[in-house]
């Protein structure tokens, strides 16, 4: 009796998933998805925020930059609750390809590499200084969600020049990747211990 609750003891702990402290990352992948923002479309609408994960929904005001709309009411360049400069979108971080002393990658070579980046807020990462440059089309980038410990990659297609009436933006991100299926030597044990607890049963 001894020897067979040990074997069923063991099968079980082979079902369960392994617990792990490390980061989750979204790798670019062919689910990706790409987000647009037209430019004056209303951002208090779900249709025209990018809805991440429950925490973070990213859109972009008439003006300015990107802003997290679960969590803030417009883009912040400062927070002074807590002395902390240009924080939005609030509850990321960012790193861009090429900018913030980070080295150059292409789209969907960065989360992988996290460890390797530097991240910072979201104006300071891609070298804007309350300016927007254009060059956030050009670098592609890496999104830390801090909250859920995710990382994931990004590269902004079109960013609309708020001085010239355009603030609209687009990018291409990656998304949650699909669970594998459970191993199939995994799931024969668990259908053979279960097998002999009914026969012990009986």
């Amino acid at each position: 009796m001894r020897t067979f609750r040990f074997f069923t003891m063991s099968a079980a702990l082979l079902i369960l998933p392994l617990s792990s402290s490390a980061a989750t990352i979204w790798p670019a992948g062919p689910n990706d998805i790409t987000f647009t923002k037209a430019s004056n479309a209303d951002f208090t609408l779900p249709e025209n925020q990018d809805q991440i994960t429950p925490d973070v929904a990213i859109t972009r005001g008439n003006s300015m930059g990107i802003y997290n709309a679960d969590l803030e009411e417009a883009y912040n360049l400062e927070n002074g609750d807590i002395g902390v400069e240009n924080v939005s979108p609030a509850g990321t971080e960012w790193a861009f390809s090429g900018l913030n002393g980070n080295p150059v990658f292409s789209y969907g070579q960065g989360a992988t590499e996290y460890q390797s980046l530097t991240f910072s807020d979201w104006e300071t990462a891609s070298g804007g200084t309350h300016s927007f440059p254009d060059n956030l089309v050009d670098n592609a980038a890496v999104v830390y969600l801090i909250s859920e410990d995710i990382y994931l990659d990004l590269q902004f297609t079109s960013w609309g020049v708020g001085k010239a009436g355009d603030n609209g933006f687009s990018y291409i991100r990656a998304v949650a990747p699909v669970a594998a299926p459970e191993p199939a030597s995994v799931t024969l044990l668990a259908a053979s211990a279960l097998v002999l607890a009914r026969r012990r049963r009986r």
